[in-house]
């Protein structure tokens, strides 16, 4: 399997990268890269999109408020990612996924799968209710979906993670990617390192019991964890 590049992030089989949040600006766009190998390749992009009850104006004072709507945003939104150009979306602080992005997607060619955050606590920024997940989305050209897991971490942060087995269709290569959205407050490092072992923990778990399933040798799948680890300068979370 050839070196997997997204528009923002290098995604290496070390599953050594993280992302940044992103504000609800409209930001230059660039198109997903992908290395050449003599093996296949494909393109990934991540991006956490600030879901439609969490814009709110006094907390973005120096955005436009029509930008901020989510009629306006989530349209806006369509256009950024599709213009990547990618294989595979992963997408953190996902709303409107039944009523809005999973149609809208398929009629671009994608399919995709979701997972919620549970409600078990109240949030500074979500409240109690929360409205939002984790998503994955891929080009159905490209590729097949074989096995979906989701994570509930064990912390009060109601934290969720997907874990998506994906064939490309074409050589018949297992990609396992790992999802999620570590808890925003970046001077907790040990709440978000907390999550982080047992993200990678469940990624390990479930490629062993592919292996076993599949009857692959090991190291056999490519894993690839895109996260927003919500740490704005010098990386302290998810390099190795």
């Amino acid at each position: 399997m050839g070196v997997v590049r997204s528009a923002a992030q290098h995604f290496h089989r070390s599953m050594s990268n993280m992302s940044t949040p992103v504000m609800p600006i409209v930001p230059s766009i660039v198109k997903a890269a992908v290395h050449p190998s003599a093996a296949s390749s494909f393109s990934i992009a991540q991006l956490n999109i600030l879901a439609s009850n969490l814009a709110k104006p006094d907390r973005f004072p120096y955005v436009q408020p029509t930008v901020l709507e989510w009629t306006t945003r989530k349209e806006i939104l369509v256009r950024q990612l599709t213009s990547l150009q990618a294989d595979v979306l992963c997408l953190e602080e996902l709303s409107d996924y039944w009523t809005y992005f999973r149609p809208t997607f398929l009629e671009l060619g994608y399919d995709s799968v979701y997972v919620k955050r549970p409600s078990g606590h109240v949030s500074e920024w979500s409240g109690q209710k929360k409205l939002d997940g984790c998503g994955l989305f891929f080009r159905q050209s490209k590729f097949s979906l074989k096995e979906v897991e989701s994570v509930n971490f064990s912390d009060e942060h109601d934290r969720v993670a997907l874990l998506v087995l994906l064939e490309e269709i074409a050589t018949s290569e297992l990609v396992l990617v790992g999802t999620t959205h570590l808890w925003w407050n970046s001077a907790k490092v040990d709440h978000q390192l907390k999550q982080l072992i047992e993200l990678n923990r469940e990624m390990n778990d479930m490629a062993d019991a592919i292996h076993a399933k599949y009857r692959l040798p090991a190291g056999h799948t490519v894993p690839v964890r895109c996260h927003d680890c919500t740490q704005r300068d010098e990386p302290r979370v998810g390099a190795n």
